[in-house]
């Protein structure tokens, strides 16, 4: 299963992101990150694993970056 998370940077986001990281049956986690690029959402996203001293990812976690508000944001899931 695939999951998208929104707030994943934030403090209960960061929670859930983590525990969803050791989870089997998950495949990959789509997070929506507000970021200028794809290596500040990396940033962000590292830096919660780190605060938790767990293991990031990169194949797991996949950051998306964008904003809820954003009428662009859909076409992401278009393609």
């Amino acid at each position: 299963m695939n999951i998208f998370l929104t707030g994943s940077t934030g403090f209960l986001g960061g929670e859930i992101l983590v525990s969803l990281s050791k989870r089997k049956e998950v495949k990959k986690v789509f997070c929506l990150v507000r970021a200028k690029s794809e290596d500040e959402s990396l940033f962000r996203l590292k830096k919660i694993f780190a605060l938790h001293k767990d293991t990031f990812d990169e194949k797991k976690i996949i950051p998306i970056i964008g904003d809820l508000i954003d009428p662009e944001l859909t076409k992401v899931f278009a393609e």
